[in-house]
């Protein structure tokens, strides 16, 4: 199968930017249900017209339906589906599996891709999506090569090549969520990841800003595996950076040479990485810089009152920006307005030996709207109709008009012919025109409406929808029920505090690799009826080896994403599928066997909807905020200062509590700086990981009171209990 380069298309000027730099297939948002909300964005009145220009040059439409959907929210979700699926979509983009039977069974004639956001990293979620009706798979960006090759042979992958990398594994960061109710999740997130924060009390800097992404050649290695397409980030990026990504990678798998120049200097945060499917390199994170800094163009030789003397390497076009960097940090810029070169009004405090970097080149010139060639040939010929035919992508299309007269004085010229078909209005056409005529007299009007007609009809036939089949819908209807009540607690094995009111212990060692851990969980847990394994949303084959030697005396396993099935079935243990799952609807319900905790982005009123008997709200402790599959430390393995429970501080003194616990390999999660105290009386679940002594004894002795727990913590946060995300 041929490589497809994906490109992101965030408003008209960057789709239309996307295929002229040689995109196979665009993906964009309608202004619902996109996890790009924030950008222009198409809608349900005018997409239609961008996916029939986008099918002219065969350029596919992929459609994201990638945000997770409220119960309120699905007879509008399907509508919606439905009418990009009459409009011509080639593929949805979403990242609830739960909806895949169902639109499989309604839209059958669709393509069905699942969202990064499903953080499918392993061979047992990729099972999970193939068996619910996708027939690809967004791989999360830290699935490591060896993983991605297995998948590979299972179900067609997508990797990202190229833009922003989402500090936390994608589907699991509730950061922007939780500090200020704009939900990533939801397609509204405020990048709270690219603030400073002082790691462990130690300089403020930008501790979790990953630099942006830039596979550049090693892309071969992905196409060495199997590997079927290939994505760029960046639908809130500028038209100028969709040309230039596309550009750059179409030439690579072309086997072109390809200058990386125009793309640094549209977007590049930290000088690149080449992303975690390749181990953590030293340019992960952009510590010093978060936002474009541009590709060095000289250094500042001298300052000279309110100017810089530049040492260019070539010659900038007039209107060009500039960033100055003193050590990676921005500490001034300038722009090229006139006189000579290299020497440029500055704002700020440079010095000399700084770098001067270009950020905005007016030499990178966005080319005219791409052009379709046709073959075209009119006949004009005494007292027959106008004939005019075309071949395009293979077909040949024909139009007979009125029939032409015997000219008296001045017959018709091919010449004038030409130059009226030559004329194509607003159709993406370059046609090579031949002409034949024979005596014949035409009116002007005539010929220039028998021309609008015909370049009409052929953009109208060439774009053609066909004819889709459709399935019955039928929503499911869901009953509340009123459960019997159990309490859940997620625990480590460092914990004194009474367990006999805990109907499920759920197990999240500090090392996965210590006997002794799991030792002291069981000698400590004997009071518990059953007891779970935590397994994170991100596992390896490695990290399952790891697992398997302490699962047998499990009861079951607490599992945050699609690989919960799998190892279940793998192991013969029963399933509670944690709020890593992101259990929204009634649909995500159904799709789930065993005990579910419903996500942590629901309100009461909502999650009191979905009520029954093994469903589980998340009701008070610490609340996982963020998941990090690279080390925040920056691997400095040799030096490592990582402890098991780190801090991370904002810059209004918020402290989040980072906790380290290690498979293969060190992760870490994200605490809230505030507990959770919510307001649930159903079956609850109590985390007790990033709490203190105090905070875990006054939960586990009044978790039954919630107004005495709130009034014994003091300081706590109800979270979306009272309030939903947008």
């Amino acid at each position: 199968m041929k490589p497809l380069l994906l490109c992101p298309s965030g408003n008209p000027k960057s789709f239309y930017a996307a295929i002229i730099g040689g995109a196979d297939a665009v993906y964009l948002g309608v202004d619902v249900f996109n996890a790009r909300r924030n950008a222009d964005n198409f809608t349900i009145e005018n997409i239609g017209d961008y996916i029939r220009y986008a099918h002219i040059f065969g350029v596919k439409v992929y459609v994201t339906l990638n945000i997770l959907i409220k119960e309120t929210e699905l007879k509008a979700f399907f509508e919606t589906a439905e009418k990009l699926y009459d409009l011509g979509a080639d593929a949805f983009i979403l990242q609830d599996v739960s909806f895949g039977k169902t639109l499989h069974e309604f839209l059958p004639d669709i393509e069905l891709h699942l969202s990064t956001q499903a953080g499918v990293n392993n061979v047992y979620g990729a099972k999970k999506a193939l068996e619910s009706g996708f027939c690809r798979v967004v791989l999360a960006r830290e699935t490591p090569l060896n993983e991605i090759e297995k998948i590979s042979k299972i179900i067609e992958t997508e990797v990202f090549i190229q833009g922003a990398l989402c500090s936390s594994f994608s589907g699991q960061c509730l950061f922007s969520s939780f500090a200020g109710g704009d939900s990533g999740n939801r397609g509204l997130c405020r990048q709270p990841c690219r603030q400073k924060y002082s790691l462990n009390g130690g300089k403020y800097k930008y501790a979790i800003s990953p630099s942006d992404l830039c596979v550049g050649q090693n892309i071969n290695k992905f196409l060495d595996i199997g590997v079927t397409a290939f994505k760029v980030e960046g639908r809130m990026r500028r038209a100028e950076y969709v040309y230039a990504a596309a550009k750059y990678y179409r030439n690579i798998l072309d086997g072109k040479n390809s200058d990386i120049s125009p793309l640094m200097r549209t977007f590049n945060r930290g000088n690149y990485t080449k992303g975690l499917a390749f181990g953590q390199d030293k340019n992960f994170l952009s510590t010093v810089a978060q936002s474009h800094i541009g590709e060095k163009i000289g250094t500042v030789r001298k300052i000279v009152g309110q100017k810089i003397v530049v040492d260019l390497k070539e010659n900038l076009s007039k209107g060009s920006a500039m960033k100055i960097l003193h050590n990676g940090e921005e500490v001034g810029n300038a722009v090229y307005k006139d006189g000579a070169q290299g020497i440029f009004d500055y704002k700020g405090e440079p010095k000399t030996g700084d770098d001067v970097c270009v950020t905005t080149d007016t030499s990178l010139v966005l080319p005219e709207n791409k052009l379709l060639p046709i073959t075209v040939e009119v006949k004009v010929i005494a007292e027959n109709p106008i004939f005019a035919a075309a071949k395009i992508n293979g077909e040949t299309i024909e139009i007979e008009g009125e029939i032409s007269q015997t000219s008296k004085t001045k017959p018709l010229t091919t010449e004038k012919i030409i130059e009226i078909f030559e004329k194509v209005d607003k159709y993406p056409f370059l046609p090579k025109i031949t002409a034949q005529t024979i005596d014949a007299f035409v009116p002007i009007s005539t010929l220039n409406q028998f021309r609008r007609d015909f370049y009409s009809l052929l953009y109208n036939k060439v774009t053609e929808i066909p004819s889709r089949k459709k399935g019955n819908l039928v929503l499911p209807q869901y009953t509340p029920k009123q459960p019997k009540i159990r309490k859940v607690a997620v625990i480590d094995s460092e914990f004194d505090f009474d367990l006999s009111k805990i109907d499920i212990a759920i197990f999240a060692p500090t090392n996965y690799k210590s006997d002794a851990e799991f030792k002291a969980f069981f000698e400590k847990t004997i009071s518990v009826t059953e007891k779970y394994l935590y397994l994170p949303a991100y596992l390896t084959e490695k990290d399952v080896e790891i697992i398997d030697k302490n699962i047998e005396r499990f009861d079951g396993i607490y599992c945050e994403n699609l690989s919960a099935s799998g190892l279940a079935k793998k192991w013969s243990k029963k399933i509670f599928h944690g709020t890593g799952a992101n259990v929204f609807n009634s649909f995500d319900i159904a799709d789930k066997d065993g005990c579910v905790c419903l996500s942590n982005e629901l309100t009461k009123y909502e999650s009191e909807k979905l009520n029954g008997e093994n469903i589980f709200v998340h009701a008070y402790g610490g609340i996982a905020i963020m998941n990090y599959i690279y080390c925040p430390f920056e691997k400095k393995c040799e030096k490592c200062s990582a402890k098991e429970w780190s801090t991370l501080t904002d810059e209004s003194g918020r402290e989040f509590g980072l906790r380290r616990y290690i498979l293969d390999g060190c992760r870490f999660q994200l605490f809230n700086c505030l507990p959770l105290a919510g307001d649930w009386s159903g079956n609850a679940l109590i985390n007790m990981l990033s709490l203190n002594a105090k905070q875990k004894r006054v939960i586990m002795q009044n978790f039954e009171n919630a107004d005495k727990v709130k009034e014994l913590l003091g300081k706590y946060t109800t979270g979306h209990t009272p309030k939903p995300v947008k």
